[in-house]
């Protein structure tokens, strides 16, 4: 019986030449990604010497999309203080500290959440870097 073979195989030489252009996209990608990172640390920063405060906020079921990154600074960071809040309670007591250097993460699966947008007004107002996160 006879074996057939559908597909050609790659030489050494042209496996070694696609391992390099991957190589190469890949690295191209990190710098890419690092530059976007950095740029984007450079915006939240906005002459603010440091960040101190990390909140996360958002309504119902976008509210727990965010604990990871809460517990994340809760626990491993040992300069910045983190909380996760729903954004009423956010606006109906902002946290004492709230202020330049804070740094708000607010999630919305709609994105016109008006708990959410009062949120970012009265952050914003109070000096903090906000990043707001929706579906849409």
């Amino acid at each position: 019986m006879e074996s057939f073979s559908f597909g050609e195989t790659l030489s050494e030489a042209e496996t070694e030449v696609d391992n390099e252009t991957q190589t190469w996209y890949n690295e191209a990608n990190k710098k890419e990604e690092n530059k976007t990172m950095k740029e984007l640390v450079n915006k939240i920063l906005n002459g603010r010497e440091k960040i101190e405060d990390v909140y996360f906020v958002a309504c119902g079921g976008s509210l727990v999309d965010l604990y990871p990154g809460y517990y994340f600074v809760r626990t491993e960071s040992k300069t910045m203080h983190a909380d996760w809040i729903t954004s009423k309670e956010f606006v109906v007591t902002p946290p004492t500290h709230l202020g330049k250097t804070s740094l708000l993460f607010i999630w919305a699966h709609g994105g016109n959440t008006k708990e959410n947008v009062d949120t970012a007004h009265l952050a914003k107002d109070l000096g903090a870097a906000v990043i707001a996160m929706t579906h849409t």
